[in-house]
């Protein structure tokens, strides 16, 4: 599971879009190192696997694998990650400047409606918004079922935190019934002289295949960061931030 957040200018309410200004002006000057633990389906952990991500490389040696699935790169997973790193670079070259921002659960992706955010609760340190999501063409993604929630930080203006719920049952397939899952993100301050960065990932899921069930879940850590010049700014050109991995 994978869930990216691509910010854009939009008549929404001023501190969120203060949010999403910082978070796009930090996303891609980052150079970190991201570790994936994950399950199979049977719910048993495999191996984890490491990268290393470098905005300011060319696409195609962005994501440089350090070991995937638990052993040493092979020749063909470096290939694969040259491929991920070259089609993103393009995806994001193609994507429209005033493009919704959007979330992307594996493949499947859904736009956010930023416009119809809603303030749902307020504490000491944040502020919590709903974002409505509406799935985009050939989507499968069922929007009506998820609930997306994102809390602003009040000290730092920027990304607090963020939770995707599955609210009700979901049937991928015939015999696949999506249960339960949960997706959780955190940003921390990783230089106070720049906004919050994501740092990690928890997500978990329950399902039944033929009325056995089974679970799983994810971890996502990133470590390491070092600011960099992003590779688009050399030609003068802007693009979105990188995506989280889709593992």
């Amino acid at each position: 599971m994978c869930v990216a957040f691509c910010a854009v200018l939009a008549a929404v309410p001023p501190i969120l879009q203060s949010a999403f200004t910082h978070n796009r002006a930090e996303a891609d000057h980052w150079a970190f190192t991201e570790t994936i633990r994950t399950t199979d389906y049977r719910g048993r952990e495999t191996g984890a696997t490491i990268v290393r991500v470098d905005p300011s490389l060319p696409y195609a040696e962005q994501f440089r694998p350090i070991q995937v699935s638990g052993h040493a790169p092979t020749t063909k997973d470096r290939q694969d990650f040259e491929r991920l790193g070259d089609s993103i670079g393009k995806q994001e070259a193609d994507r429209p400047a005033d493009a919704p921002p959007e979330i992307q659960v594996n493949d499947m992706k859904a736009a956010v409606d930023v416009d119809s955010a809603t303030l749902v609760g307020e504490d000491a340190r944040t502020w919590s918004f709903r974002l409505p999501l509406k799935a985009e063409a050939k989507s499968s993604l069922p929007t009506e079922k998820l609930e997306l929630i994102l809390r602003v930080s009040k000290s730092t203006l920027g990304y607090d935190s963020a939770s995707l719920r599955l609210i009700s049952p979901w049937r991928t397939r015939i015999v696949v019934k999506v249960n339960e899952a949960h997706l959780d993100l955190r940003w921390n301050l990783v230089d106070p002289k720049h906004s919050p960065l994501m740092v990690a990932e928890d997500g978990t899921m329950s399902a039944s295949i033929l009325f056995v069930h089974r679970g799983g879940w994810l971890k996502v850590r990133r470590t390491d960061f070092k600011r960099v010049t992003p590779f688009a700014d050399r030609f003068g050109v802007k693009l979105g931030p990188l995506k989280v991995l889709p593992f």
